[in-house]
């Protein structure tokens, strides 16, 4: 399932596997519109019952809405895979509590699995 965000590729894109929920945000997810797809996007995870993964290796900054949106992603808070852009890391370590997140260097390494 793709969200076309108005880039030429959707800022968001979900793909579901056996055994994880990954979604995949790119750009700067700065836009309400972008915000409200990766909102969709968690939702569809968490009634997926599967662990969730959000691919941020392609995210260029992370903003305090979209961080917001991951901190309060439901009862399971989604796995975070990089590797991450240094803004992104940086807004991470000092907006977000240390073991908020589980944060892996890549999607192979969260799901197990090879990906692309």
């Amino acid at each position: 399932m793709g969200f076309n965000a108005g880039f030429a590729q959707p800022a968001v894109v979900v793909t579901e596997r056996a055994n994880h929920f990954v979604i995949q945000v790119e750009h700067d997810m700065g836009t309400a519109k972008d915000q409200d797809l990766l909102a969709m996007a968690l939702e569809a995870g968490a009634m997926a019952g599967l662990p969730v993964v959000v691919d941020m290796s392609r995210l260029l900054c992370l903003n305090a809405n979209v961080l917001d949106l991951l901190l309060n992603a439901g009862t399971e808070r989604p796995w975070l895979a990089g590797p991450l852009f240094p803004l992104v890391h940086k807004r991470l370590v000092v907006s977000a509590p240390a073991d908020a997140f589980r944060i892996f260097p890549s999607v192979e390494e969260a799901t197990g699995e090879t990906w692309y």
